[in-house]
């Protein structure tokens, strides 16, 4: 037998009041169960499909357009807030580093890169690194930069475009170890 309504939740409903029919139809209890639960996963796309039934407030959703995690509220999707996304630095030709880290929880996005150094001196204004698209701030951000050896501030930045820049620093090798610090915000 076919079901006659559906729940407020997208499930088939059976009537009482329809000619007896001991079994349901089994396609359409399946179809539903592949749908049921509090979580999804898909693209932005399928997300943003017109209103259904399968939509209700709580439901998550894993985008896998934008690697975002949503929750669909009155208002609508919104981004669940606290979820940490890990991104990867990419030191520029010349440059290593003890250690480099990028993460984004939800829309704030904190860098740190420890003891870079460059085989060549370190020129005003030369690009250490690059940060992924994702994690990119829309203008300029200031970052924190110590040098390691002497422990004197220089100061950093990184730019729309995703290069981390160093400013103030001459030194090479050892004697010019810089570490980054920094957090900005991203759209």
């Amino acid at each position: 037998m076919a079901s006659t309504s559906v729940s407020t939740r997208g499930g088939p409903q059976f009537g009482d009041g329809d000619a007896p029919d001991v079994a349901g139809n089994a396609s359409e209890v399946a179809r539903f169960a592949e749908t049921v639960g509090t979580r999804r996963v898909g693209t932005t796309a399928e997300r943003n499909l017109p209103v259904s039934p399968e939509r209700f407030v709580g439901l998550q959703w894993g985008d896998t357009t934008d690697k975002e995690e949503y929750r669909y509220t009155a208002a609508g999707w919104a981004v669940i807030a606290g979820l940490a996304h890990v991104g990867t630095v990419t030191l520029s030709s010349g440059v290593t580093s003890e250690f480099a880290s990028l993460t984004r929880t939800g829309n704030i996005v904190s860098l740190f890169i420890s003891n870079a150094q460059r085989t060549a001196a370190w020129t005003n204004a030369v690009e250490v690194a690059n940060i992924p698209i994702g994690f990119r701030p829309a203008f300029g951000a200031p970052i924190t930069t110590l040098n390691g050896a002497t422990g004197t501030g220089r100061s950093g930045s990184v730019t729309s475009s995703g290069g981390l820049l160093a400013f103030g620093e001459t030194g090479s090798g050892s004697a010019g170890r810089l570490s980054f610090n920094g957090s900005w915000p991203v759209a």
